[in-house]
C-alpha cells in the first residue's frame, strides 16, 4: 500500500470515528425498553408536562441542561393494535380510498357528497352487517376491476394496475379491521 493510501485512510478514520461515536451515544436510548438504564443512568417515561430528555432525544431541547446526574427519559412505546399488513393497508387506504370513503371507512370523504347526489353513494366500510356479506375475493376484485366489475359504480377506478397483489391483500386486511363489531366507527 502506498503513503498516499494509507494517508488518506488514517485522515477518513480520523474523521469518521467522532461522527460514528456521537450517532451511537446519541441513539443508543433508542434502543432500550420502557425502565431500562441508558449508560448506566435510570431511566424514566416522560410525562405530558415534561419534556423527553437524555440519549433517546432527537431534537435536545434547548430549555433543558444536561447534567451527568440526571436520568434520562425514554420515549413511550407506541403499540398499534394492527397487524403489519393492516398497517401497511392503512397507508394505503388514506392514499387512495379516504377521498371517497373516508378516514374511517363512514362513506364520508371529501367526493362522497358529490357521489351521493350523483346517485352512487361509495361503500361503507366501518358497517359490519355491510362487510360481513363481502368475501376478501369479492373485496379484491372490486380493488383491481373497478366499481363497474361487481356493478357498483362506475367512477371506483381499477387499481390492479396501480396496486400490487400483496397491497391488495393489506388493503383488505385494514378494510376489516374498520368494521369489527364494537369499535363504534359505525355512524347513522
Amino acid at each position: 500500500m502506498k503513503v498516499r493510501q494509507k494517508r488518506s485512510l488514517i485522515l477518513c478514520g480520523v474523521l469518521l470515528f467522532p461522527a460514528l461515536m456521537i450517532l451511537v451515544f446519541n441513539y443508543q436510548g433508542l434502543f432500550a425498553a420502557e425502565g431500562e438504564s441508558v449508560a448506566g443512568q435510570p431511566a424514566r417515561v416522560p410525562t405530558e408536562n415534561q419534556p423527553a430528555t437524555g440519549a433517546g432525544n432527537l431534537s435536545p431541547s434547548p430549555t433543558v441542561v444536561h447534567q451527568p446526574d440526571q436520568a434520562f427519559l425514554l420515549p413511550k412505546k407506541i403499540i398499534s393494535p394492527l397487524t403489519r399488513q393492516a398497517q401497511n393497508g392503512k397507508v394505503l387506504y388514506e392514499y387512495y380510498c379516504a377521498l371517497c370513503h373516508g378516514q374511517t371507512g363512514n362513506a364520508d370523504g371529501f367526493n362522497a357528497y358529490a357521489l351521493r347526489t350523483m346517485g352512487m353513494p361509495p361503500a361503507k366500510h366501518s358497517d359490519p352487517s355491510y362487510m360481513r356479506t363481502l368475501s376478501d375475493a369479492h373485496i379484491g376484485q372490486v380493488i383491481r376491476g373497478g366499481g363497474t366489475v361487481k356493478g357498483r359504480s362506475s367512477l371506483m377506478p381499477p387499481w390492479g394496475g396501480v396496486l400490487s397483489d400483496k397491497e391488495i391483500y393489506d388493503l383488505i386486511s385494514f378494510l376489516r379491521t374498520l368494521a369489527q363489531p364494537g369499535s363504534g366507527k359505525v355512524q347513522p
